[in-house]
C-alpha cells in the first residue's frame, strides 16, 4: 500500500519538458505516488502486522508537452525503486468505527535521465520516507450478501531523501508531501470470492521547495495539486491464484509555481493499463502487474512493472465477518 510518491520520483524532476521554447516547465514535476503500485483486493485488510516488499521498474523512450504532441529528440528515463513497507493494526482501537493502524514506507531510488536538455543523469540514494500516524481499517462488511472491504489513510511525505541544490537530479524532493487515500474491495457475486474489483483513490499537496537546483536561477518551487486512481478487477482461477485487469489514471489540478506565481500549460497526466496476477497463501502473496502507459500530457510515457511481495503476521481475525480471503494491508 506505498504510496511510492517516488516511483515516478522527484526524478520526473525534468523529465516533463513542456516545450524547448518554455524550458521553465521542464523544471518542476510531481513526486506523484503509487501509480499502479496497488492492485488486485487492495482493500483487503486485517489486524496485525504486515511487511512488504515492492519492486518498481519505469522505462520511458518518449516524453510529451503539454497538447500531448512528442517532444523532439532523445528523451529517456529509467527508474528502479525497491521500497520496505511496515505496517501494524491495534485491532482492539477504534476511530469512527474502525481498526487503528499506522505504517512506515522506505524508498530506495535509483533513475537515469538522459534530455537534450539536462544532459544523460544518473543518482541513486535514499527517497523521501512516509509515515502515517492514522490508518483506518473498517473490516469486512456485508452490502446485500456481497463481501465489501475498505480502509483510508493519512501518509506524510518526509523531506528525508537524498537531496542538493547543487544537484539537478535528486533522490529526494526537499518538500513534505501530503497524501490521504481511500481503498476499497468488492465482491460482486454473493456469497463468494471468485470475482473482485478494487480502486484506490488519492490526493496529493505538496509543499514548497526553497532550495531548487541553483542552475535554474530562481528562489522556490511548488509542484501542483493532484488526483490519482488505481483500478483494476480480476477472476480467482483456482485457489491462491487470479489474473485480472488493472490501471491507473493521474491528473494533476492545479498549476506548478515557480516563484510563487502559476506556471501555466504545466498540468500533468497520464493513463496505464495493462494485465496482472496473485498468488499465495497462508499470509504469504505476490503480485505482478504491467501498465503501458498513454494519454499523457507534460509527462513521460513508458512501460511500468511493478513486483511485490505481502507478508502478514500476527493478529486474530475479524470479529464482524468471516476472515477476509488475506488479511494483507
Amino acid at each position: 500500500m506505498y504510496t511510492l510518491r517516488n516511483i515516478a520520483v522527484s526524478a520526473t524532476l525534468l523529465v516533463m519538458l513542456a516545450t524547448y521554447s518554455q524550458p521553465s516547465a521542464a523544471q518542476v514535476s510531481l513526486a506523484i505516488g503509487n501509480l499502479g503500485a496497488t492492485s488486485f483486493e487492495d482493500g483487503v485488510v486485517g489486524p496485525g502486522g504486515v511487511f512488504e516488499q515492492y519492486m518498481g521498474y519505469y522505462s520511458a523512450g518518449q516524453f510529451r508537452d503539454a497538447n500531448g504532441n512528442k517532444v523532439a529528440g532523445t528523451n529517456t528515463l529509467a527508474t528502479t525503486v525497491p521500497v520496505e513497507h511496515f505496517v501494524w493494526e491495534f485491532s482492539k482501537h477504534r476511530i469512527l468505527g474502525a481498526n487503528y493502524a499506522v505504517e512506515t514506507l522506505i524508498p530506495f531510488i535509483d533513475v537515469g535521465l538522459n534530455t537534450p536538455l539536462a544532459g544523460n543523469n544518473r543518482v541513486r540514494g535514499l527517497g523521501d520516507i512516509v509515515v502515517s500516524p492514522l490508518m483506518l481499517d473498517w473490516g469486512p462488511r456485508k452490502i446485500a450478501g456481497r463481501m465489501y472491504f475498505s480502509h483510508a489513510t493519512f501518509d506524510i511525505d518526509l523531506p528525508t531523501g537524498k537531496y542538493s541544490d547543487k544537484r539537478l537530479l535528486n533522490p529526494g524532493s526537499n518538500a513534505v508531501g501530503v497524501n490521504p487515500w481511500y481503498s476499497f474491495t468488492f465482491y460482486p457475486a454473493k456469497n463468494s470470492t471468485k470475482w473482485e474489483v478494487s480502486s484506490r483513490l488519492h490526493y496529493l499537496w505538496n509543499s514548497t521547495n526553497n532550495s531548487p537546483f541553483v542552475g535554474y536561477g530562481f528562489k522556490s518551487m511548488q509542484a501542483g495539486q493532484a488526483f490519482n486512481v488505481n483500478y483494476d478487477g480480476s477472476y480467482q482461477v483456482r485457489k491462491g491464484f487470479r489474473l485480472g485487469f488493472n490501471g491507473y489514471a493521474l491528473q494533476q489540478l492545479t498549476d506548478h509555481k515557480i516563484n510563487g506565481a502559476d506556471l501555466h500549460n504545466s498540468r500533468e497526466r497520464v493513463f496505464g493499463s495493462g494485465p496482472g496476477a496473485e498468488f499465495g497463501g497462508q499470509g504469504l502473496w505476490f503480485y505482478a502487474n504491467l501498465y503501458f502507459e498513454s494519454g499523457a500530457e507534460n509527462y513521460s510515457r513508458g512501460t511500468r512493472v511493478m513486483l511485490r511481495m505481502t507478508k502478514t503476521f500476527g493478529g486474530p481475525p475479524h470479529e464482524q465477518a468471516p476472515p477476509p480471503p488475506h488479511p494483507s494491508i
